[in-house]
């Protein structure tokens, strides 16, 4: 059943840009979902100063359990309508030096991970008849960092 409050879910958001997109968001009236590896200083601050619902569900984006953890707190509090998935990029260092473990972290983080949130969040706002979705990721990922390609 969907309330006729509006719910966002954010990741990596208990500092810089997912924080402040949450506090954001809460100015706006949403009750939030938030989710980083420790969120519940951020949930505190923002229940605090913008007086939302605000439920605080720790892990990794690349945790294969945390989209459906986060899909039932946002189901709990009326359902999903708004998802910002906000993660960082691949490792810093040279290319070459990534190993396999760096690779498969950042495709589970910048691939995988969203998409499993989103295949969990997406019909809550269909649901809904409508919802967003906004993906925020490192700026390295468009443009290298200086070193990155060499051996």
């Amino acid at each position: 059943m969907m309330s006729d409050r509006k719910v966002a879910v954010l990741t990596g958001a208990s500092s810089g840009m997912g924080l402040a997109t949450a506090r954001e968001m809460a100015r706006r009236g949403y009750d939030l979902v938030l989710s980083s590896r420790q969120p519940e200083a951020a949930a505190d601050e923002i229940r605090s100063a913008f007086g939302v619902r605000v439920e605080a569900v720790a892990g990794s984006i690349a945790e294969p359990d945390l989209a459906a953890r986060l899909a039932a707190a946002a189901q709990e509090m009326g359902g999903a309508r708004a998802l910002v998935l906000n993660h960082g990029g691949p490792p810093v260092k040279p290319m070459m030096a990534l190993t396999d473990e760096d690779w498969s972290g950042a495709f589970e983080t910048m691939v995988v991970g969203p998409l499993r949130v989103m295949r969990a969040l997406v019909p809550q706002m269909q649901a809904a008849a409508g919802g967003r979705v906004l993906a925020i990721s490192s700026f390295t990922v468009k443009s290298p960092w200086a070193g990155s390609g060499d051996p």
